[in-house]
């Protein structure tokens, strides 16, 4: 339909110029602001060019950060355009950690959050992170999917407390059969290794997040991975498995 009203307009605007050439002469600058008013009403319906005329219109379902990297600190493997996964031959966890309870201590320890309890929630794998009509989310790329694992963190004492963690040279590392994936960082707020002036009140609790991109293939395939931290480069262990 807009085709068709483009196509009027430029045949009526053609027959006026001939059809006028008796009566109006028109100088090459007003030939010229013709064109130009045309060729502007021909791009602005045309549909390579649609999403530049709507785009002020529409929401924004998604925050990707072009980079990240100028703005975050900490350890995280930062990965601006395709997600890529870390080489497979990740550093085999130590055995200095003698149980689950202890990486976790570590882990805490590492991250400034002494006086909380971590606990591992749960992990979810879509298009997106979260996945809230309106919210700020974090996008899969294109042949990846996101997966997010879910720790809570709470509040135990009988004062709030404060959360720093961003720039303690913490990071996530997956691995999933034979491939091993290093965290991807984000803008979220609730990034577990960049919260930055999060205060959790006493007795309360709060839901942080540890993301990856994942290829597709791999997506049914999550449970069985392994989720392992390290600090400043050593292994502190495995922290969970999916």
């Amino acid at each position: 339909m807009k085709k068709l009203v483009v196509c009027i307009l430029s045949c009526m605007m053609i027959v006026f110029l001939v059809g006028c050439d008796k009566q109006v002469t028109l100088n090459t600058e007003e030939n010229d602001l013709i064109a130009e008013y045309i060729a502007g009403v021909m791009l602005k319906y045309s549909f390579s060019d649609k999403w530049n005329y709507e785009k002020a219109a529409s929401r924004v379902d998604s925050y990707k950060p072009k980079n990240p990297a100028s703005t975050l600190g900490g350890g995280a493997t930062i990965d601006n355009t395709t997600p890529t996964q870390s080489p497979a031959s990740v550093n085999t966890p130590t055995t200095a950690a003698a149980s689950t309870k202890d990486v976790i201590e570590a882990l805490s320890a590492a991250l400034g959050m002494d006086g909380l309890d971590i606990q591992y929630k749960t992990y979810s794998v879509g298009e997106r992170y979260p996945t809230q009509e309106y919210a700020i989310s974090v996008p899969a790329g294109e042949g990846y999917k996101v997966l997010a694992l879910e720790f809570e963190l709470t509040n135990n004492s009988d004062s709030a407390i404060d959360l720093n963690t961003y720039n303690k040279g913490v990071v996530f590392r997956l691995a999933l059969g034979e491939r091993a994936f290093t965290q991807y960082a984000s803008m979220l707020k609730n990034d577990l290794v960049f919260l930055k002036d999060i205060s959790v009140a006493a007795g309360s609790t709060y839901t942080a997040v540890v993301l990856f991109q994942i290829p597709d293939s791999l997506a049914d395939n999550v449970a069985g991975g392994t989720l392992s931290v390290y600090h400043n480069n050593t292994s502190i262990g495995k922290v969970v498995s999916l």
